[in-house]
């Protein structure tokens, strides 16, 4: 049978001590953790574990807000390449008409 915990009262939202949530959030997100069996099992949102992660995490330890591309290049193949490319176009077109 489940737990059932019953909030009555002007509070009604649990409080979690730092301690508390630092030992969730390693609990989830170890390497053999689950975030939604380990919200569950705490009877809390997995939304929750996110925002306390975000919250909790040490700046530098953050992942960066700007977006980075790895240049690529192609080596070998490539005029092979657009060449089938360009017989697939015409040959998509072709079936259009």
């Amino acid at each position: 049978m489940a737990k059932v915990e019953i909030l009555t009262g002007t509070e009604r939202q649990r409080r979690w001590s730092t301690e508390q949530k630092l030992s969730i959030l390693r609990e989830a997100f170890s390497a053999d953790g689950n975030v939604s069996d380990v919200a569950r099992r705490h009877d809390v949102l997995p939304q929750q574990l996110y925002a306390w992660r975000r919250k909790l995490l040490p700046p530098e330890l953050k992942p960066s807000e700007t977006v980075s591309f790895v240049p690529v290049s192609l080596v070998g193949g490539s005029e092979s390449f657009k060449s089938r490319l360009q017989e697939e176009r015409r040959s998509v077109s072709m079936e259009r008409r």
